[in-house]
């Protein structure tokens, strides 16, 4: 009698499950820190057309405009609301839309960027300057500062690291747009159970958090990651 198959023991190879804001647990608050925002979002978008499957995959959106709408009418995600009345998002831009390097940023529906403060530089290991973040501030139409900021990431494209790199069709002059309120959040004298004249100073909320996720080469490295 012929012998039955026997069913391999080897599992089939996994699709890699790819992660997006709504799968998030609840109480997650996505908000890495520039270089991550560098590495794995703008440098692979750039080169590749794509970001890496082990990011998340709308954690920076595609389609979203700035100028072409007041920043408290942008579609924040829901993920990204905190309790103290805080948002904020991401989202890829061009220079087509995005008039990158201007100081002075008219708003379609009212308002203007403005750009303050020096540019940081993001440099790799070996010193070249790889990225730059510029931060602006918005503006009503009667030059009155509302709470309302805005992060933008750039590629540096003359870096000797992209030196010979064929940047993707689509993504020539990518920029990453963080848009956020700044909220002031009333702080309560403490009270005093002790007798103590001693002040506590609550310590304000840090603006970004540190993503612990290993950073090589910045954005170079990151096609490892694709």
């Amino acid at each position: 009698m012929a012998q039955q198959p026997q069913a391999s023991l080897d599992a089939p190879p996994m699709q890699q499950q790819l992660a997006y804001l709504s799968s998030l647990s609840v109480g997650f608050r996505f908000q890495p820190a520039g270089r991550y925002i560098v590495a794995y979002f703008i440098a692979p978008k750039a080169l590749y057309g794509r970001v890496p499957a082990d990011v998340i995959q709308d954690g920076v959106a595609d389609g979203v405009d700035v100028y072409g709408a007041r920043p408290e009418d942008l579609p924040f995600p829901i993920r990204n609301r905190d309790y103290d009345g805080k948002v904020w998002g991401y989202s890829f831009t061009t220079a087509a839309s995005g008039r990158l390097g201007a100081d002075f940023r008219e708003v379609a529906a009212g308002g203007f960027w403005n750009r303050y403060g020096e540019e940081k530089e993001y440099a790799n290991e070996d010193g070249d300057v790889v990225a730059l973040r510029s931060r602006f501030a918005f503006y009503d139409e009667e030059g009155k500062l509302t709470p309302w900021r805005m992060k933008e990431y750039r590629l540096n494209e003359g870096a000797a690291a992209y030196r010979g790199i064929a940047f993707h069709p689509s993504a020539k002059d990518m920029a990453v747009w963080k848009v956020y309120n700044h909220v002031e959040i009333p702080k309560e004298s403490p009270v005093d159970y002790h007798g103590s004249d001693d002040d506590q100073s609550d310590r304000d909320e840090a603006d970004e958090i540190a993503v612990d996720h290993p950073v090589d080469g910045m954005g170079i490295d990151a096609a490892a990651h694709l």
